[in-house]
């Protein structure tokens, strides 16, 4: 915290609570400020004292798509609490808060008979961080059923923004903004979901988890997948092609069922998973002349260390 910056944190936050168990990884240390708003209330106190302090703050969800540094963050870590997880389905889709569970609401409209949300059942994630980084999967995205975002700026300020604006592309949108006196947090969504039936709504739903289930390492601890699909190919095609699957460093390794997943043997490090990306950067991009981008969001000092492990310039 800067000199002359010091105030006293709200009531609900708490100091040097590890992480790694708030992560679907197991791995990363403690957060410096550990935050957990109820309200908007609470939410909007947290805020003004990270703007008065002048500290970074970042969003955890359900922890499945982010990479935290073993010595932890120097941040404020806001987890947006129960107050901010429920749901309704109206007559064109639904209003969800954004610590919302994604798969738990993608099966209870699926159930309604609204359709639109299928696919996305195997994403662990709340709603909240599928928005952020326009979660997908087989075609399927976040933008294509967001009507519209309710925000609330890093200055405690919030409102709706429309879907148009939220600048959505492949696994990004305007939240992935961070630093001090930035950043946008989603608190509430609304979705535009079709009326179809709930029989084939359910088949879909329970034919995507099976998929999954026999194509990715799905008890295992992972992060889900580590690099972003370059155009027209695989990352895991790529990965696999260059005979990566079942590599080693330290505790992590490349899962041998799907080669874009690395799995937490049990006490891997954050150090041990980045130098095995770098290796998969380096040996990948001498294969086939393609730099694959970090689908996992890597928290801290942890992309330099990437460019450092790959010796190749991250872009």
């Amino acid at each position: 915290m800067p000199p002359g910056k010091e105030r006293e944190p709200p009531p609900y936050v708490r100091s040097k609570i590890p992480l790694a168990k708030a992560t679907t990884f197991h791995i990363g240390g403690p957060a410096r400020w550990y935050a957990e708003p109820h309200d908007l209330v609470d939410l909007g106190e947290i805020l003004s004292w990270v703007q008065t302090t002048e500290q970074e703050f970042c969003l955890l969800g359900r922890g499945s798509n982010m990479l935290i540094p073993d010595e932890g963050l120097d941040a404020v870590v806001i987890h947006l609490a129960e107050g901010f997880a429920g749901f309704c389905l109206g007559e064109t889709g639904a209003r969800a808060g954004g610590a919302t569970s994604l798969p738990r609401l993608a099966i209870a409209a699926s159930r309604a008979g609204f359709g639109g949300m299928e696919k996305l059942v195997g994403i662990p994630a709340t709603v909240g961080g599928a928005v952020a980084m326009n979660a997908g999967c087989l075609g399927a995205e976040m933008k294509d059923i967001v009507r519209r975002v309710r925000l609330m700026t890093a200055a405690g300020k919030e409102g709706w923004v429309p879907a148009r604006e939220m600048d959505f592309a492949y696994r990004t949108s305007r939240l992935q903004q961070t630093g001090i006196g930035k950043g946008e947090i989603c608190i509430e969504v609304e979705l535009h979901l079709v009326k179809e039936n709930p029989d084939t709504l359910m088949r879909r739903l329970r034919q995507e988890k099976t998929r999954r289930h026999k194509t990715q390492p799905y008890e295992a601890w992972t992060a889900g997948s580590v690099f972003k699909n370059p155009s027209e190919e695989y990352a895991g095609q790529l990965i696999e092609s260059c005979g990566l699957k079942g590599k080693i460093v330290g505790d992590a390794m490349v899962s041998g069922l799907h080669a874009n997943f690395i799995v937490n043997r049990g006490q891997a490090t954050a150090q041990d998973v980045v130098q095995l990306m770098g290796t998969i950067q380096r040996e990948v991009f001498q294969s086939h002349g393609v730099l694959l981008k970090p689908e996992l969001a890597l928290w801290g000092h942890l992309p330099e260390l990437l460019q450092e492990a790959s010796g190749l310039q991250q872009r």
